[in-house]
């Protein structure tokens, strides 16, 4: 019914065939047949349309539903075939650095406007789009291949906002297309300033700069050696590594050993929006980054893989806490798997709570709509739990409801 009822449209531009929708197994994009024909040569008169199973969580079947219908009304409408001339006229005019955008867009052009359906009819874009990525991290890049006709998935979030805003306005969509962008300090400095202005140019209302894991990168690798694995051989054919000297002969990475606390004063004067760091773990460090002007701290051992036994941001978030003393926002990340994990962070006085591996665990199991379904889960086990521990808001949870000292 959600399917027929998402094809119809008034004003008599095509006659809506009959609708068979079906569930397979295995991953992939839905299936459509708009045009196809039977094999004594006529057209067939149902369009089907194929959902797989990943898509079977949370909202992704309404989502994956519409925006296949969108895919059948577009081709129907021929709607793809008469915009291609006009991108490709808009390509020719604008200047080199913008024809690269504007030939994605005709590469695009079939997903977008099936998502444009689905944001028209539901709200939300499809299960790649609007709904089905809003919550991953906004500054969670992935890199396109060239190739691809589907949007890579923080584009898709963006075109999803611009199209809901231009149709329903409001200003949750501003608040969903914000970005965030990720900074490891670079030497260069013409590169890191390179890097920084296009962030602020494409709209990245804050930078976070990375400044954990600075040397102990392989110890796992070191561990596997060391208890009789085989080292890295060249391969056939390639010419052989040179020598290790200096700091790689403890496979220690030098990229990462020069910067200081002055490299953020520098970099301050580049950055127009507020500047966080990541990869605080004490209270000196936190009470350095408010002497050189960080506006936010990220409490993180890099998800726990930098170096084994390093302190858990659990342990140090009270003296963090503590010492900026709500001067600026405290963020934590690095192990948080459970809704009651958070709630234990937001008592030791986190302000927010980040994810990385446990939303990367629910998109490889279950696509984007796994991550939607994990995100869902977290803050249920968050609410029972402050539910349990007496706390009806936000504002009411705090560190009386923890334990942190044990006998």
């Amino acid at each position: 019914m959600l399917a027929t009822d998402a094809m119809r449209l008034s004003g008599g531009f095509f006659d809506a065939p009959a609708l068979i929708c079906y569930l397979a197994r295995g991953p992939g994009a839905a299936i459509r047949r708009a045009r196809t024909r039977l094999p004594g040569g006529g057209e067939n008169p149902v369009a089907l349309i194929r959902v797989p199973r990943e898509r079977m969580v949370g909202h992704g079947i309404a989502s994956s539903l519409v925006h296949e219908v969108g895919h059948q009304a577009a081709a129907l409408l021929s709607l793809v075939e008469s915009l291609r001339p006009a991108l490709l006229a808009h390509q020719q005019r604008v200047g080199q650095r913008a024809r690269a955008a504007w030939a994605s867009w005709q590469l695009w052009i079939s997903e977008i406007v099936a998502d444009l359906w689905s944001v028209a009819r539901l709200g939300i874009g499809s299960t790649l789009g609007l709904v089905g990525v809003v919550s991953l991290p906004r500054w969670f890049v992935f890199r396109p291949s060239g190739a691809d006709p589907h949007p890579i998935p923080w584009i898709r979030v963006q075109i999803s906002c611009a199209l809901g805003n231009a149709l329903y306005p409001d200003r949750q969509w501003d608040q969903l297309a914000e970005l965030w962008s990720q900074l490891y300090p670079q030497q260069d400095r013409n590169v890191g300033r390179q890097i920084l202005e296009q962030s602020q140019a494409a709209g990245c209302t804050a930078i976070v700069v990375t400044v954990d894991q600075q040397a102990p990168f392989y110890e796992r690798t070191q561990q596997n050696r060391n208890l009789g694995g085989n080292p890295r051989r060249a391969a056939r054919g390639s010419a052989e590594a040179p020598p290790l000297k200096g700091p790689g002969l403890y496979r220690v990475s030098t990229g990462r050993l020069w910067y200081t606390w002055q490299y953020l004063d520098e970099i301050r004067t580049i950055i127009k929006v507020p500047m966080l760091v990541k990869g605080i773990l004490t209270a000196d460090d936190a009470r350095l980054c408010l002497e050189h002007g960080v506006d936010g701290i990220i409490v993180s051992n890099h998800g726990g893989r930098s170096m084994d036994y390093g302190p858990s941001t659990l342990e140090v978030l009270p003296e963090i806490v503590a010492a900026v003393n709500g001067r600026i926002p405290v963020i934590t990340d690095s192990g948080y798997r459970r809704g009651t994990d958070i709630l234990k962070a937001l008592a030791l006085g986190a302000d927010a709570v980040m994810l990385g591996r446990t939303t990367r665990w629910a998109l490889g199991a279950f696509g984007a709509p796994g991550v939607q379904r994990l995100l869902e889960m977290l803050q249920q086990e968050l609410v029972d739990a402050a539910t349990a521990a007496g706390r009806a808001t936000l504002a009411s949870i705090d560190a009386s409801i923890v334990k942190t000292r044990f006998p």
